[in-house]
């Protein structure tokens, strides 16, 4: 008697433990993320410190998690709605120490680090008025 009620405790305690810890499985498991500031399991998870201490440069704005899990390579983005306005973005990512780049691979404007592989991308778009900034981690 006494082993079935151990093992019933046991099973109890798993059962718990999965269902408290799935939504954290899914996310590591996850290739891709779309939310909001306002999910806050999902900001806390995914949004790099970065992305948090970032000025929001509009009232309208969500994020952005994609991994790809073979390479090891992790983007996260934030993109504002109904601004085209950079230069905040900018000034704060100098203060953050990254500097802008010569060249960048995309049609972007890259800014990187000193002694870092990360890379920043900065998109801007007039019509319709958005801004993108993306950061690539290895």
């Amino acid at each position: 008697m006494k082993m079935k009620a151990a093992l019933l405790f046991i099973i109890a305690l798993v059962i718990t433990f999965a269902f408290l810890w799935r939504p954290y499985f899914e996310m590591e498991l996850a290739s891709s993320a779309y939310y909001s500031q306002n999910d806050k399991r999902e900001y806390e998870y995914y949004t790099p410190e970065l992305f948090k201490m970032m000025p929001r440069i509009s009232s309208t704005y969500s994020f952005q998690y994609i991994s790809n899990h073979d390479a090891r390579k992790r983007l996260y983005g934030i993109r504002f709605d109904g601004t085209s306005e950079t230069e905040k973005l900018k000034s704060w990512l100098q203060l953050a120490g990254y500097k802008p780049q010569a060249t960048c691979d995309t049609s972007a404007e890259c800014w990187r680090k000193e002694d870092s592989d990360n890379v920043v991308s900065l998109y801007s778009s007039a019509n319709p008025d958005y801004v993108v900034i993306q950061l690539s981690q290895k």
